[in-house]
């Protein structure tokens, strides 16, 4: 059962890293949303529109993220060996080592959306 909970560790590092990074661009979109409408008066309509798809996002990703935590740390008792916490650990590193280097392109991509409306 060790070996489970290991595995178990392994994926949540990968997933919860990505749904971490996931809400917060879209967090970072809605700012931009924001910014973007008290810099313009046209097209506020279709940023209210990426403002709302972004709202939604960063919703659904935190809520994954939380619920995620909250069953496998409450329900399963998973994570709480020095094991598991370092599998974890150690896989949401390699993980956030591989987004980093894309993160400049995500935002400029965000910018970029606001800005063409």
């Amino acid at each position: 059962m060790d070996l489970f909970y290991l595995l178990i560790s392994l994926a949540w590092g990968q997933l919860s890293t990505h749904l971490f990074f996931k809400g917060w661009i879209a967090f970072l979109g809605l700012v931009y949303c924001f910014i973007g409408l008290a810099r313009k008066r046209r097209g506020s309509g279709a940023i209210f529109e990426i403002a709302f798809t972004r709202i939604t996002t960063m919703g659904l990703h935190t809520a994954a993220l939380v619920t995620g935590f909250y069953l496998l740390y409450y329900y399963f008792r998973i994570g709480q060996t020095t094991a598991e916490i370092l599998v974890y650990l150690i896989s949401a590193t390699v993980r956030m080592a591989f987004i980093l280097p894309g993160a400049s392109r995500v935002i400029d991509k965000i910018i970029r959306e606001v800005d063409d409306v």
